[in-house]
């Protein structure tokens, strides 16, 4: 098992407030992954800049950069809630374990490098060495640089940090601005949109109770000139199956009908008004006057809307329709 001993670098991090902080050291390439994990351990057990009943714990991979035969590393840790599968005391046991790990099967070697915390504007910098002989305790000693020392690292140190910083704050504002180019192309895409397709199920009857099913595909354009009000096309196809009376062999043809509609929006609900034509393509290519009444919901992914439509086709019969549908675009 791991022991530390030593003077821990409480005296100045135990001050340090900040809901993220992030910890590098540069060195070189010999055994990086147990320095990650004691440069991390020691953050964890020392940083009390949380809030109460609060951990702080990594929350991105170590990023490293290699620079001849040395490799500069760093890491953000972020203070978070802790649960019934993580709390701080099994955090800083799991990373003792790995560390003990790694250190089971090794000969004697002694680990002596620098460490940068930055939290917000503050910087500190700890030595961190490590003396491990086989069959004993290893001992690991923490502690805060002396004034002159810091001054020394921190005019080398410092402007890494800065750059890094600057790196952080240069990502989150192209966050940003993704985010709300995003928003807008969604926008714009809910106010207008050439490239929206329908797939319905259609229930066709007429006055003489006979019925029909089909499907119908449509394409259905639409303009939102405000948030309230919208202008669309419904340009679609369907087939039917009729007959004239009892004489005449039933008949299957295609029915195309184009109408504009007016829809006015009520948040996510809709209620359009559409007046146009169906024509039939049969032995007699006959065309009637339609109206249309729907209603719909609008669902934010590759399904738009999910829609009720209720059709008068204003043919010899009088036929009715009831469509139930969807919209998609590609």
């Amino acid at each position: 098992m791991t022991k530390i001993i030593g003077v821990l670098f409480i005296l100045f991090i135990t001050e340090l407030r900040a809901e993220s902080v992030v910890v590098g050291f540069q060195s070189d390439l010999e055994r990086l992954s147990l320095k990650q994990l004691l440069v991390e351990r020691e953050v964890v057990s020392q940083f009390k800049g949380c809030p109460a009943e609060s951990l702080i714990k990594r929350t991105s991979p170590w990023s490293c950069d290699k620079f001849v035969e040395k490799v500069t590393c760093k890491v953000m840790l972020s203070c978070s809630d802790p649960n019934q599968f993580l709390t701080a005391d099994k955090y800083q046991s799991d990373l003792t374990s790995k560390i003990d790990t790694l250190v089971a099967n090794e000969k004697i070697f002694d680990i002596k490098f620098t460490a940068t915390l930055l939290a917000g504007e503050k910087f500190q910098s700890f030595d961190i060495l490590l003396n491990h002989t086989p069959g004993k305790k290893d001992q690991l000693t923490s502690k805060n640089m002396n004034e002159e020392e810091m001054d020394v690292f921190l005019e080398t140190d410092k402007e890494y940090f800065e750059q890094l910083k600057k790196q952080k704050e240069a990502q989150t504002t192209l966050d940003e601005k993704v985010v709300e180019v995003k928003k807008v192309i969604e926008t714009k895409k809910k106010m207008a949109n050439w490239n929206e397709w329908s797939f319905s199920l259609i229930n066709a009857y007429d006055s003489t109770d006979r019925s029909v099913r089909s499907i119908d595909a449509a394409w259905t354009p639409f303009w939102r000139p405000t948030e309230k009000w919208e202008l669309g096309f419904n340009l679609g196809g369907h087939f039917l199956k009729t007959s004239r009376d009892i004489a005449t062999a039933t008949e299957t043809f295609v029915a195309l009908e184009y109408f504009p509609y007016l829809a006015r929006i009520f948040g996510k609900t809709y209620v359009a008004v559409g007046y146009g034509k169906q024509q039939w393509f049969s032995n007699e290519t006959e065309s009637f006057n339609l109206m249309a009444l729907t209603i719909g919901y609008e669902i934010d992914s590759f399904l738009k809307r999910i829609f009720l439509q209720y059709n008068t086709i204003d043919s010899e019969s009088d036929v009715k329709q009831i469509k139930v549908g969807t919209t998609f675009s590609f």
